[in-house]
């Protein structure tokens, strides 16, 4: 079950370090984007947590301030590696999106729903592997 690594972390490891990450209150959440400034949406938390580097780039509109209010860029979504290797579905992925973006729902209430309906999608996925 998710025994091949990424970051150093088996599938569900990954999943518990973002889960972790998502309920730290000192956890910022961006909307619309994986990164603004110092903040992360959903998915962009997790990126971290694969090791992935988002770099600050001005955004195509050109906001960008002292505060580092600058933009990964315009994509809210997973790399497609990554979102394969956690076995992520296109539509699962969008659901998170909806959630972070157009619900507004906060960092903690995103980590329930991948805790509580995901994650077990997630293990039945890895245990047929």
């Amino acid at each position: 079950m998710g025994l091949d690594k990424r970051n150093g972390m088996t599938r569900l490891q990954l999943v518990r370090a973002w889960l972790k990450r998502l309920r730290d209150p000192k956890s910022k959440q961006a909307h619309g984007q994986l990164r603004l400034g110092k903040a992360y949406c959903c998915l962009g938390h997790g990126s971290v947590c694969m090791g992935r580097e988002l770099p600050a780039h001005k955004s195509i509109h050109g906001v960008s301030d002292d505060d580092d209010t600058t933009l990964f860029n315009t994509s809210e979504r997973l790399l497609n590696p990554d979102r394969r290797w956690l076995s992520i579905t296109l539509n699962e992925e969008e659901h998170l999106i909806q959630l972070n973006d157009k619900y507004e729902k906060s960092l903690p209430e995103i980590a329930d729903y991948i805790q509580y309906v995901l994650l077990p999608r997630l293990r039945v996925r890895w245990n047929r592997e």
